[in-house]
């Protein structure tokens, strides 16, 4: 055995007191990024600057979010108001994050096993169909405001696990599971709603060249080209392209996820040879005895080990992983500071509730959602196209339905969309979106927190 007073001491591995207590300071910080309810909690924080901004300085406010920004090529301006550069520029950057999510899910995640994903497609399918019809039947008559039945269908997926996480550790998985998997479709569907609905008078020479590019893409990935940059010049022309063609540009996002390599360019068993290698490589007199500054080959063996970890991990999961902290903590909260002011008094309360369009979506999104959801899973289950995850109760399943009702980013963003030439509207839904998602959340997690108890106390009955 190696007397270990004889290894060389490693100067690096010291920490000097000051390294420590930076350490100790920055702490909480690193905790508060990682933290699940970290962006639920700057989404909010956004949001009710967002609604003190509109409201104490009104004219500071409209006028930074409608700035004027962009570039000039040759005698051509190519510019969009610094909130449209949010809403169709960073809010791409969300949309290619739902399809790597999305994707991921129906090849590994829970959307891949048939009995879960029938049931979540019910659950998913009630979930937007049932607040479209309430809102439908409240407008009934009015071909003006019709257009926004898209508004109360979708769910924040930020804000429903913010809320979830509240509950602490005694949740179970399975709560996570299936609000995650439900997101996921909810997501889906609200893109394929904002493709088919939402899009302005299609330009076909421009959606030709999406199509050119989205092959191009899709030829990337077949060839097994898995770096990140072919793929970001070919996707930022694609965005371009989608920007000019009638359909909404954040869809570009979508496509270029789908064309993502979700393969390895080596398998586990690899990766696990060459780190035995490297480990035997590395444990020699002449790389550990020496100063890492010194020893050009323990530089050499950690290289290739960073080389071989990321040949083995895929691009899906990588690129995904990349994404997640910067659209959660930076690209949310953004959306919601540009989008989220509204001026409010208690009359525009009362006015906006009251509205058509107000009442649509209040009802839409906490009736129709927690109800459809509800209804089509015990459907699911009753007619056996589907199996309740393992520790979830029915009663949880309308948790999990009130937790859908917080629709907050997507609808805004639809919202949008819907009513863009009218701020009298926008008002209204933006109004009834904040006060329906802030109810949603309180109702879920009280509904929530009583089954959580009263599953604890008759598990602690049983023994």
């Amino acid at each position: 055995m190696r007397d270990h007073q004889s290894v060389y001491q490693d100067p690096d591995e010291r920490v000097t007191p000051l390294e420590a207590r930076i350490e100790s300071a920055t702490e909480p910080f690193l905790e508060f990024v990682k933290n699940q309810k970290s962006s639920s909690f700057l989404l909010l924080i956004c949001t009710a600057s967002a609604l003190l901004l509109a409201n104490l300085l009104p004219e500071s406010y409209f006028h930074a979010i409608d700035i004027p920004m962009g570039f000039m090529l040759a005698d051509q301006v190519y510019g969009m108001s610094a909130k449209h550069w949010v809403n169709d520029g960073l809010m791409a950057l969300f949309f290619f994050l739902l399809g790597l999510e999305i994707k991921r899910e129906f090849m590994a995640g829970h959307l891949k096993e048939a009995g879960a994903r029938n049931l979540i497609i019910f659950a998913s399918m009630g979930g937007m169909v049932f607040p479209a019809l309430i809102y439908l039947i409240v407008n009934a008559g009015d071909d003006g405001i019709l257009l926004g039945w898209g508004v109360p269908m979708a769910t924040d997926t930020a804000f429903a696990i913010g809320v979830l996480a509240l509950l602490g550790s005694g949740a179970p998985r399975a709560l996570f599971s299936f609000l995650v998997a439900y997101a996921i479709i909810d997501d889906l569907g609200a893109i394929l709603v904002i493709a088919l609905f939402y899009s302005e008078a299609l330009a076909w020479s421009w959606l030709g060249g999406v199509a050119v590019l989205f092959a191009a893409l899709a030829m990337l990935n077949v060839a097994g080209f898995r770096h990140p940059l072919p793929y970001t010049f070919v996707g930022v022309a694609l965005w371009l392209c989608m920007l000019n063609s009638g359909v909404h540009a954040t869809l570009a996002g979508i496509l270029v996820a789908l064309t993502v390599p979700a393969r390895p360019r080596h398998g586990s068993s690899w990766l696990v040879k060459k780190f035995s290698r490297s480990a035997h490589d590395m444990d020699v007199p002449q790389v550990h005895e020496r100063p890492i500054l010194e020893s050009e080959q323990h530089h050499q063996l950690l290289r290739e080990l960073e080389e071989s970890t990321r040949l083995s991990m895929t691009p899906l999961q990588r690129w995904e992983g990349k994404l997640d902290m910067p659209v959660s903590l930076l690209i949310m909260p953004i959306f919601a500071l540009f989008n989220a002011g509204v001026v409010l008094s208690g009359d525009t309360v009362f006015e906006s509730l009251s509205h058509p369009i107000g009442l649509g979506i209040l009802l839409g999104l906490l009736v129709g959602k927690p109800l459809g959801i509800f209804a089509m899973s015990w459907l699911a289950l009753k007619i056996g196209w589907g199996q309740l995850p393992k520790g979830l109760t029915m009663q949880q399943v309308l948790g999990l339905g009130l937790l859908g009702g917080i629709g907050f980013t997507m609808s805004i963003f639809i919202s949008n969309l819907a009513f863009g030439s009218d701020p009298v509207l926008i008002n209204a839904a933006k109004i009834a979106i904040l006060c329906s998602s802030a109810m949603a959340a309180l109702f879920a997690f009280a509904l929530l927190s009583h089954s959580l108890r009263t599953k604890e106390s008759q598990h602690e009955n049983a023994h």
